[in-house]
This record gives structure tokens, sequence and C-alpha cells, in this order.
């Protein structure tokens, strides 16, 4: 998957972290139709595959929808990809110049990975974390201290953000580190980031992602 090294410039963080990386977790996209089988099967051999996650990185499905106006019953579908690489975005990108109204975007989960010294510096960073990315727009703030999780804000939103550091990490897992998902679902919360189709996803700047939000 593509990873960048960005500055993370929050003083109060940086005497934890000693490597950051960001790349984008998961995309969720519909389609009007089925894609090419030789579009799809481009898609699905892009992927990098993970022993720890077999058969997981794309999964698709068929979906059933009524128009509120007319009652009228249609169908679509529902595609996930885990960890895209920049090949995966390309082929999303094709996809879309191709055909025309056939993808729509309707989830990025951007990730963020600051890796620490120590399983207590990623336990004290998760703390820190919480005073720099729970401002009020988000809504409210849940926490499990069984799995070291926080979930801020709400998916109606359109922002949701998921702060663990409990070591289930899905890149370098032997690392300590702190992983942070920040959700964006919905168009308007899309286009709100700026992010409307798939051509956005390739030349998307990690760093200004991150640095409008840390």
């Amino acid at each position: 998957m593509p990873r960048k090294r960005i500055a993370v410039r929050t003083p109060l963080l940086q005497a934890y972290v000693v490597e950051r990386l960001a790349y984008i977790d998961s995309v969720y996209v519909r389609t009007t139709k089925k894609i090419d089988p030789v579009d799809l099967e481009r898609l699905k051999s892009s992927l990098t595959p993970d022993v720890r996650f077999p058969g997981k990185r794309y999964s698709g499905r068929m979906r059933r929808f009524i128009i509120p106006t007319t009652g009228e019953c249609l169908y679509h579908y529902v595609h996930t990809i885990h960890q895209p690489t920049k090949a995966t975005l390309r082929v999303l990108q094709d996809i879309q110049e191709q055909s025309p109204g056939l993808l729509h975007l309707l989830e990025v989960d951007f990730a963020l990975d600051l890796t620490t010294n120590s399983d207590l510096d990623a336990t004290q960073l998760h703390k820190s974390l919480l005073g720099v990315l729970a401002p009020a727009r988000l809504g409210k703030t849940i926490h499990s201290e069984e799995y070291e999780t926080t979930y801020i804000g709400a998916r109606r939103s359109g922002n949701e953000v998921v702060v663990y550091s409990d070591g289930k990490r899905k890149v370098r897992p032997e690392s300590p580190r702190v992983h942070i998902e920040w959700r964006i679902h919905g168009a308007k919360a899309l286009d709100r980031a700026k992010i409307r189709s798939a051509i956005d996803l390739v030349a998307i700047n990690h760093r200004t992602i991150w640095e409008k939000r840390l």
C-alpha cells in the first residue's frame, strides 16, 4: 500500500513519536452495475496479499434499495477495499474514466501510524491524542479500556475517528505504535474534504489531510 512519512507538528506528540506512516486504510465504493470481470481481476491482483487477513483485502456484495419517491426497487453493488495500493487506486480511476457514472465513493478511511519506542509510550501518546482529536464538532467520545480503543464522532456526522494502541497493527505489527483512522463517510463529508472521485484519491496529499487534523 502507498505509505508516506509525514510530519506531525503538534509539540505535545513529538516527544513520543519516532516515525509516522500515512496511508489509505479502506475505500468503500458503490457501482450501479457489476464491474467488468477483467477490471475486477485487475483490482484484486493489485492488492498486496496478507497472510494474517487472507481473502479480506477485497469484498463485494449486491444490495437492494428503494427509491422513496417512486417506490421503484433497484440494485447496486458495494465494494470494500482494504489497504489499496497506488495500482489499486489507478484501477478505480480507469473504471471511473471509462464508465462515467458507474462508480461512486461511499467512504474513505485515512490511517496514520505513529511509531513509538515502547508500548508505554504508545499508551501515553494515545491519551495525549484525545486532547487533540476530540474537538466539539466531532461529537461524543467513547473509550474502551479493555481494547485500548477510542471512538470519536459518529457516522451520521460524516466524520468518525478511531484511535487504538492495543497492538493489533496492520502495518509493521512488531512495532509499538498508535493507529489513527479518520473515516470520512457520505457524499457531503467527502465533498467538504475535496474527495469527489477515485481520481482525487490517486492525487491525495496525506500531509495536507493530517496537518488539518493534528
